[in-house]
């Protein structure tokens, strides 16, 4: 996701999506009365009733207020009134907008609480992970840094090949000058991982040659069929490293919930269930409070939205943190098992 404008003292915030990840954070930041304006298509008839009539989408930008979100792995649709004029499209006129891998889109809130500014934030830092890129082929070795949502390259190195029964194999001075330079920009950059990626079984050669038991650590392997520059570029929308982007929010999750389970084996301070989350949040009591995606789609389908949506308003006005657990991985699952609504106290009450 990339950011064009935020504003949050206005209540707005300009995004453009670019993957499928963008579309679930989007569908756990939009809540019901939010204005979403983006783009979308109206059916336009063109000549008569007879046979050579035909229809045609012509492309319009609306602002509807949200009262409907549909999240699928395509796409997220916005249903709701439209909330400005548009020629042929009546005011308060139902109208959704389709949200897909390639929209602009703005969203306006009365309020941006914490949690849905902590989504976003991290939506567009995911391609801020700062990676160290190495593409090898046959006969060079390209070094890249990852850099907002593009990419520097570092340097380019080339390799003699030498021929062994008609097999190309790297001379050891060229593995050893390339594990030089990834050393050398381990520690001048800090990345998080280093990505190795090459055509066929360079990748894996190399990585044998590696003694650094922690610098190999950092390394993931991956396969890329482009050579040169365009290798980089295969890398970076590669599932290793779009596994690496989803990674490191997955641990946050797994801590907060395993947290909540060491409180309950102890009978230490915890609550779930949302009657019980709630009123300790009436006394000020909530440190952290988890609640799944499930849990929230639930309560909109229940008509009981409101009702948790002032359960998390209350938190941070308390000054605790609130959480939306992914229901789709383990420690949403587990959450799930525990009604969906969880909450680490600041002290023990009634347990």
């Amino acid at each position: 996701m990339k950011k064009i404008s935020i504003n949050y003292q206005k209540g707005n915030v300009k995004i453009h999506t670019e993957n499928k990840d963008d579309l679930w954070y989007l569908s756990q930041i939009i809540d019901p009365n939010d204005l979403v304006k983006g783009k979308t298509y109206r059916k336009i008839k063109l000549g008569g009733d007879g046979d050579k009539s035909k229809i045609i989408k012509k492309p319009v930008t609306l602002e509807i207020s949200s009262e409907k979100v549909d999240f699928n792995e395509d796409s997220l649709r916005v249903n709701g009134k439209v909330h400005n004029d548009v020629e042929d499209i009546p005011k308060g006129s139902y109208h959704a907008i389709n949200i897909d891998t390639n929209s602009i889109i703005e969203i306006t809130k009365r309020k941006w609480l914490s949690f849905q500014k902590e989504k976003l934030e991290k939506a567009l830092s995911q391609n801020k992970n700062k990676f160290l890129i190495v593409s090898l082929d046959r006969e060079r070795a390209i070094f890249a840094i990852t850099k907002d949502d593009n990419y520097d390259t570092l340097s380019e190195m080339n390799g003699e090949v030498q021929k062994k029964e008609d097999k190309a194999s790297f001379t050891g001075d060229f593995y050893k000058d390339t594990i030089k330079q990834i050393q050398e920009y381990d520690e001048r950059f800090k990345p998080t991982n280093i990505i190795l990626g090459s055509p066929a079984f360079w990748k894996d050669d190399l990585y044998k040659k590696i003694s650094d038991e922690k610098l190999k650590k950092k390394i993931v392997l991956t396969t890329c069929f482009s050579h040169g520059k365009n290798s980089i570029h295969e890398i970076l929308k590669g599932k290793e490293t779009q596994e690496l982007l989803k990674q490191e929010f997955l641990v946050k999750e797994l801590h907060l919930v395993s947290e909540l389970l060491e409180k309950i084996s102890k009978n230490d301070a915890y609550a779930y269930g949302f009657a019980e989350v709630n009123e300790c949040a009436n006394l000020g009591a909530v440190k952290t409070l988890l609640v799944t995606d499930n849990t929230i789609k639930e309560y909109r389908e229940i008509d009981r939205f409101n009702e948790l949506e002032f359960l998390m308003n209350l938190t941070e006005e308390m000054n605790g943190e609130v959480h939306v657990i992914n229901s789709s991985n383990d420690a949403g699952r587990k959450l799930d098992g525990l009604t969906g609504i969880g909450a680490i106290l600041r002290y023990k009450v009634n347990n």
